[in-house]
């Protein structure tokens, strides 16, 4: 009775004593296995890393990406397009420091010799690499015959070269001395040397050895990109597209082939007729040819009509599903499907200009790390040499220096005016607007000198400036905007 009356009291006060607490266990949908869905989760695996992305692994990945990189025309010009808007004409240099003559005796060096070594060539063809085969390498080696004080140059080979001499692929991990696939690393993952073999494996077997040559890692360069932590080499950067583009090709040929057979029966006889007694005219034999005559009369066998194939292909579906396929192989590298396609017929303006904004967001991060892996060291190591030979004055070593990449094509007249009132108003400078064209802003603002002193001598006037837009008008609202937010000139 007093439990009784307590319970109830401590009901009706708010103070009843607490029950003894469920334990609720959460499940994540996604970590369930069911008979639905064991297929598709099959070959999820815990590996590393470095396990999963083995030489086996790797070489089998290589192998098929660049077949459908030379045999399907989408993945071509998807690799070849990212190339020619990332590298484009290649970097230039610029030291930003007081003493010009110093600034432009480094600049114009450091051209002449990107020039003669064809650097933006190898550059372009290194993120060729590094989108097909997953990793682009390149050697910094003594070249004679470069015309130029510093005689190096910057060699690319393909990643079959740098694997382990011996061919033991079965190693996932480094071994007692750090050596993995070619690569020797430090305890703390950083390339320490490189084994690179002096012939290609895929050469003829007859005439392939495996001698190879060790270099130190100041003197190589590799560029790949880093998906997991623990990563020590790249994977083709199509891999999540290989199966999509199998697909693509599959359904187009099939198409055709579709399309070809309807085509091909230019017409068939249909036959109602019993089947064929002795003393009865005998019927057209199954599945035989007859030739047509052009302009011709004449009759068909009795009991028969004439009838045609049905051309059901292409079906309405057909480019809608290609472009959707198309999208999805594009995604993993950051291009949006009409630049892929190289088809801006189904956007309008506004939206493809939006599209290129977050593809041109990832050609700048790439940039930075190309940066990284391949100029900064190339740029070191020359500017030591260029120090030592004595083509740029000895105050040129350990300068601050930047690369201004080649911009892109102007959408319209509103972005040469957001440049305008970026100068204006000091969001950026000459020298970063004229670097995105490939331009140094010392010669154009001498040459604009040159212009002006003779247009005064000659007595003619100046075009006359562009009119400030109303501090009220829209447009010139959003383009302020735009420039404080992008501040890269409108080339976003």
């Amino acid at each position: 009775m007093a439990s009784w009356l307590s319970r109830t009291l401590g009901r009706l006060l708010g103070t009843a004593r607490a029950e003894k607490p469920r334990h609720v266990r959460a499940r994540y949908d996604a970590a369930r296995t069911s008979d639905e869905n064991s297929r598709h989760w099959a070959n999820a695996d815990g590996l590393s890393a470095a396990a999963a992305n083995d030489a086996g692994v790797r070489q089998t990945l290589r192998n098929r990406s660049r077949y459908e990189a030379a045999n399907n025309g989408y993945a071509a010009g998807i690799a070849r397009t990212r190339a020619d808007d990332l590298v484009g004409t290649g970097p230039t240099l610029q030291v930003p420091v007081d003493d010009e003559q110093l600034a432009q005796a480094v600049e114009q060096s450091w051209a002449a010799w990107a020039k003669e070594v064809r650097l933006a060539e190898k550059l372009h063809t290194m993120d060729l690499a590094r989108m097909v085969d997953g990793e682009a390498f390149a050697l910094l080696v003594e070249d004679p015959s470069v015309r130029h004080a510093v005689r190096i140059n910057l060699m690319p080979v393909e990643a079959d070269h740098v694997c382990d001499p011996a061919g033991y692929y079965a190693r996932v991990n480094p071994d007692a001395d750090g050596w993995l696939d070619g690569v020797r690393y430090d305890r703390f993952q950083n390339p320490v040397e490189y084994a690179v073999l002096r012939h290609h494996p895929g050469d003829d077997p007859r005439g392939f050895t495996r001698e190879y040559d060790r270099y130190r890692a100041e003197y190589v360069c590799h560029w790949f990109r880093r998906d997991r932590p623990g990563q020590l080499r790249g994977v083709p950067e199509l891999t999540p597209s290989l199966p999509l583009f199998a697909i693509q090709r599959r359904f187009t040929l099939a198409t055709l082939l579709a399309a070809e057979t309807a085509a091909n029966f230019a017409l068939m006889l249909e036959t109602d007729a019993p089947a064929y007694t002795d003393g009865d005219d005998p019927p057209p034999t199954p599945f035989e040819a007859l030739e047509i005559e052009r302009n011709m009369m004449t009759t068909l066998p009795a009991g028969t009509k004439a009838k045609q194939l049905a051309a059901e292909h292409p079906q309405t579906t057909y480019p809608e599903f290609k472009w959707e396929i198309l999208a999805e192989c594009a995604r993993p590298v950051r291009m949006p499907v009409n630049v892929a396609a190289g088809d801006t017929s189904k956007a309008n303006f506004s939206s493809a200009k939006i599209d290129h904004l977050g593809y041109r967001h990832g050609l700048r991060v790439d940039r930075a790390a190309c940066e990284a892996a391949v100029i900064d060291r190339v740029y070191a190591l020359w500017l030591d040499l260029a120090v030592l030979a004595g083509a740029v004055p000895p105050d040129a070593a350990g300068l601050p220096h930047k690369w201004y990449w080649p911009g892109w094509v102007s959408w319209d007249k509103s972005e040469a005016l957001q440049d305008a009132q970026m100068l204006a108003s000091g969001t950026t400078t000459r020298a970063e607007l004229l670097a995105e064209w490939g331009l140094d802003w010392r010669d154009v603002l001498r040459q604009l000198g040159k212009e002006k002193e003779l247009m005064d001598e000659l007595g003619l006037s100046p075009e006359p400036e562009q009119p400030e837009p109303p501090a009220g008008d829209p447009v010139a609202a959003r383009l302020r905007l735009n420039g404080h937010l992008n501040g890269h000139g409108g080339k976003n």
